[in-house]
């Protein structure tokens, strides 16, 4: 028996495979280490969808310690989506710029190699029209993870 294999359909074949192995090796190695406007573009993302509590997951221990996730959650629905009326927001996030160095307020704990990251949320839909809320982000790594911290002040 003799078998002819067309040649379209081996090329299909090593193309596929290609493919698979390229996928694989780029999933099991990072190409790049994440920058920190990714970092800060997926905090927001979870916050976009009301996900506060995995956004809460995110913030740097300092900030955990000063606000306590179910206060956030609760805090965040509240402000936006019950007060202003809105469930969601456009986001642009800015170029990072690092910092020498960064001071948590209200303490004197300094902390090092800090990346100021701007950012903007415009609530297009609100019971008082559009609101753009422009806000400093700063995020530092902790045990080789991006953290993120604002400039929390106690009430």
């Amino acid at each position: 028996m003799n078998r002819n294999r067309s040649p379209v359909i081996v090329a299909a074949v090593v193309g596929v495979g290609l493919l698979l192995f390229v996928l694989f090796m780029s999933i099991g190695s990072p190409n790049e280490e994440e920058k920190p406007e990714d970092f800060v573009q997926t905090f927001y993302e979870f916050e976009q969808i009301g996900d506060f509590g995995s956004s809460w997951e995110m913030f740097h221990p300092y900030m955990q310690e000063k606000m306590k996730k179910d206060t956030y959650i609760e805090r965040k629905a509240h402000v936006f989506m019950h007060e202003m009326g809105s469930t969601t927001f456009d986001l642009w996030v800015g170029e990072s710029t690092p910092l020498e160095e960064w001071k948590m307020p209200d303490t004197d704990v300094v902390a090092a190699e800090v990346v100021e990251v701007p950012v903007q949320l415009t609530y297009n839909k609100t019971l008082f029209g559009v609101i753009t809320v422009s806000q400093t982000c700063y995020v530092l790594k902790e045990n080789g993870e991006w953290r993120m911290l604002w400039e929390y002040r106690e009430e």
